[in-house]
């Protein structure tokens, strides 16, 4: 007998099945039908930015409206502490960092310096001593640079004239110049200890450049050598300043200044031009002149043209040049040059390393951030340079 209570399978006819004959399930799980993804996270639809769902439940037996300000009171104290620890993190792993560079730095802040050349002071040997970078005086602190000052080079040149196993020296030159002072120094340094030491010569040999007050320097050695690409002399003073008169008057701006003494604003900048303030300054400068002159005859003697006008104008010369006017006495490479002087293959490095890695870090972190920014912004807009 049929049993007319008993639901036909499928959908005859495709009726149309109303909710109450779907599948009973459904029923236990009103969502079932959203996305499973919403009902596992409820804030999907909202801005979690400025989602700000309660952290902690009701107790039963606490009233809603004292729990509203409990609740409120403990969400805010747990998100204070959590962007508390957050910031507290940031700045742990910013001082992680810092510290990472520090150390970085000083480890290898060994790589500005030239390599240490092979030798063994035990041994006879040619002392070598390094004036590379630019000739400042003793207040000046590295960067990174290697810096030419009197008090390393004085240290160096008497250990190398303490030393008997040291047969010779050589002054390794390649510097565009700088202060006249220190150069005046180690220049009359170097005189004395020749005298003293008859017996030991010192070679200076050019490598890149050996200018100004550098070939000051080079001129107190008993022979001047360089490189066949070495640009030489440049024997001459030089000081430069500004002048923003006109853009001051321009801008209707009102220069002040109150000195005691007339001269006391001599070469301002933002004063007009003086020529009594000139003439003084000219003169500083061609005394200066007369005393590089000095040394530079005393020092090559007969063996500079001392007729030729182009020596002492202030002229940088190439190599033949120089070798043709007499500022070096020959032409080649450095190793060939100091065994065919010297007759001696071991060189040992007397130079006094003497910079500081933490005066260069600022630098060195400064120089990198602005490369950094300089390849981002040319990248970018695709910056070719004139």
């Amino acid at each position: 007998m049929e049993d007319r209570n008993r639901r036909p399978r499928g959908n005859p006819g495709n009726q149309r099945i109303e909710k109450s004959d779907r599948n009973p399930r459904s029923d236990r799980n009103p969502r079932s039908d959203r996305n499973p993804r919403s009902d596992r996270n409820p804030r999907s639809d909202r801005n979690p930015r400025r989602s700000m769902m309660p952290l902690f439940r009701r107790p039963k037996n606490v009233p809603e409206d004292a729990w509203g300000v409990i609740s409120n009171t403990l969400d805010a104290s747990l998100r204070e502490n959590v962007r508390a620890r957050r910031w507290k993190n940031f700045f742990r792993l910013a001082y992680l960092l810092i510290i990472g560079v520090i150390l970085v730095n000083v480890l290898s802040y060994e790589s500005l310096l030239p390599d240490d050349e092979p030798g063994d002071k035990s041994k006879p040997h040619v002392a070598l001593i390094a004036i590379k970078g630019p000739v400042v005086g003793e207040d000046i602190h590295s960067r990174g640079e290697l810096l030419v000052q009197y008090s390393p080079v004085k240290s160096a040149l008497e250990d190398a004239f303490e030393n008997k196993n040291a047969k010779a020296i050589v002054l390794s030159v390649d510097s565009g110049g700088g202060s006249p002072k220190t150069s005046s120094s180690i220049y009359n340094e170097i005189v004395k200890l020749r005298e003293e030491n008859p017996d030991k010569k010192v070679y200076a040999y050019i490598q890149n450049v050996g200018a100004s007050a550098a070939y000051h320097i080079s001129s107190a050695a008993d022979e001047i050598y360089c490189h066949p690409m070495s640009l030489v002399g440049s024997i001459g003073v030089i000081t430069a300043y500004f002048g923003f008169q006109d853009l001051l008057d321009e801008y209707g701006i009102d220069y002040r200044i109150y000195t005691a003494g007339k001269n006391k604003d001599a070469l301002s900048p933002f004063a007009p031009r003086n020529p009594e303030h000139e003439a003084k300054l000219q003169y500083i400068l061609d005394k200066v002149h007369e005393y590089f002159i000095e040394d530079v005859i005393d020092g090559r003697g007969k063996r500079i043209d001392q007729d030729n006008p182009d020596i002492f104008s202030g002229q940088i010369f190439f190599s033949d040049q120089a070798l043709d006017i007499g500022l070096v006495d020959d032409v080649g490479y450095f190793d060939e040059i100091i065994k065919e002087k010297t007759g001696i293959e071991n060189i040992v490095d007397y130079s006094i390393k003497d910079i500081n890695p933490f005066y260069s870090l600022p630098f060195n972190v400064g120089s990198g951030l602005a490369t950094g920014l300089w390849e981002t912004i040319t990248s970018k807009n695709n910056y070719q340079p004139n």
